[in-house]
């Protein structure tokens, strides 16, 4: 689901913004924009793009709370592996 949201903001706010920028305009001198019309998917990617940025906060706060629960009650070493290793 992370990889999902990360992937649904960013393109979703640029078709949302489509409109705003010129076709064949360029986002930070990095790439160029294509040629989209504003109206074509503007409602829907407005709609997905509000969903995934209320959805990611709730499942950043269970991916938290599911570690904790991992190291404070299964005490499978869960947090402890993530950690870097300790030189002697």
């Amino acid at each position: 689901m992370f990889y999902a949201i990360l992937l649904l903001l960013p393109l979703s706010g640029l078709v949302t913004h489509a409109h705003e920028f010129p076709a064949g305009g360029q986002i930070f001198g990095l790439f160029e924009l294509p040629a989209i019309p504003g109206w074509l998917f503007l409602g829907e990617a407005e709609e997905v793009h509000e969903l995934a940025s209320h959805a990611w906060i709730p499942l950043a706060v269970l991916h938290a709370a599911a570690a904790v629960w991992h190291h404070w009650f299964r005490r499978d070493g869960v947090l402890t592996r993530m950690l870097p290793e300790r030189s002697a």
